[in-house]
């Protein structure tokens, strides 16, 4: 596919960075590369739409205020018809709410991505966001598929599975430089390393890392860890890193741009959150460099992080039983070499953003096909089954 023509902009009301937002930069651009015209709609100094810029894209700030906010809804409305959009992707609340609105009003279509496995609020209100305000629900995993179907009453038709890509030119371990990485932090040669990437909120589980790295630390001394990322939790995870005697074995290094690297000066990577994600990045990235995995088993984790097969598992919130998973892995250098090859071999066939950016642009065309009624060679999108894993 590609080089087919149309508009697909996108509308995110998050001033955040994460995840969430990498996917719609993905987005943007990939699909600008395959000659779509892509933009973004955002709030004003929002870090996702100086990063747009970067990459070239047309961004257009919004104040989105409330859910109905009238000036909100004006404004994307004129976006939407001054720049003949075809398609509009919403991706949290605020958005999906304003952009629905007024991709309603405007006659465009709206696809809308949903990125978390969490409930939905149960007045009737918070659901029809996905009833009314959106033509397709993209989800990133089965799970969060079927949660979404069981509680807003959404159709299995409208909704399709769509995992995040990762970009195999960049997680590519035969360019990454962990040594590098290692180097800079002083870490001596031959000492194993654990570590984890990203945002420091509660969901995370940083304070489950923290805990399981002192275990660790207390049966393995020569161990080092890596903490990457910021958020709104920095200092509670620098008190408690002091805490608990930390302070020497563990490097919090912050926010970084240079993921492979750090990703590669690694010997097991450990995702510790307490819910809500479904097939996070971080996974993913360290599937694809060949970086052994341990994970909390949520529903959306054992979709791509598979017990004994891609990653090993513990429950959620068990400092003690992610120690003992990470222990095990740094006394098995066959059992990480299995692990990691049977893992990057999965994100090589099912997790890659070229699939992630070919499935998005079918449902795309699809969208602008039906609402243009119809097109020769265009059919409806196929209804993904939502209690099916993603392992295709």
């Amino acid at each position: 596919m590609g080089g087919e023509g149309g508009t697909i902009f996108h509308a995110e009301a998050s001033s955040g960075w994460g995840g969430q937002e990498r996917r719609i930069l993905a987005e943007l651009d990939g699909l600008a590369g395959r000659g779509y015209r892509t933009g973004l709609i955002c709030e004003p100094g929002a870090p996702i739409g100086d990063r747009a810029r970067a990459l070239g894209r047309p961004v257009h700030t919004v104040r989105f205020r409330w859910s109905a906010d009238p000036a909100a809804i004006r404004r994307v409305a004129g976006i939407l018809r001054r720049q003949r959009v075809d398609v509009l992707g919403t991706h949290s609340s605020l958005d999906a709410w304003v952009g629905g609105i007024a991709a309603r009003l405007c006659g465009v279509p709206v696809v809308r991505t949903r990125h978390l496995d969490l409930p939905l609020q149960r007045n009737p209100v918070s659901r029809a966001v996905y009833r009314l305000l959106a033509d397709v629900i993209v989800v990133t995993g089965a799970s969060g598929a079927a949660r979404l179907v069981a509680e807003s009453g959404v159709s299995p038709t409208r909704v399709q599975v769509v995992p995040t890509g990762v970009d195999l030119t960049r997680f590519d371990p035969g360019s990454a430089d962990g040594r590098r990485i290692r180097g800079e932090l002083g870490i001596p040669s031959g000492a194993p390393v654990v570590g984890t990437i990203g945002v420091l909120r509660a969901l995370k589980g940083p304070e489950v890392f923290l805990r399981g790295c002192r275990v660790i630390l207390d049966r393995i001394p020569a161990v080092r860890f890596l903490m990457a990322g910021d958020g709104p939790l920095r200092r509670e995870v620098r008190d408690l890193q002091e805490k608990l005697g930390l302070a020497e074995a563990m490097h919090l290094l912050g926010h970084r741009e240079d993921v492979p690297d750090v990703m590669a000066a690694l010997d097991v990577f450990v995702s510790s959150s307490l819910g809500g994600e479904i097939n996070p990045q971080a996974i993913s990235q360290a599937m694809a460099m060949g970086i052994p995995v341990v994970a909390s088993a949520l529903p959306g984790m054992r979709e791509q992080a598979r017990e004994g097969e891609t990653a090993l598992l513990f429950p959620p919130g068990n400092a003690g039983a992610m120690a003992e998973a990470v222990c095990r892995l740094l006394a098995d250098e066959a059992a990480r070499r299995r692990l990691a090859e049977r893992a990057r071999a999965e994100v090589c066939e099912a997790y890659t953003l070229e699939r992630m950016l070919d499935r998005m642009e079918r449902i795309y065309l699809d969208e602008m096909a039906r609402y243009r009624g119809g097109s020769a060679g265009r059919t409806a999108p196929r209804a993904a089954d939502p209690g099916e894993a993603v392992r295709r």
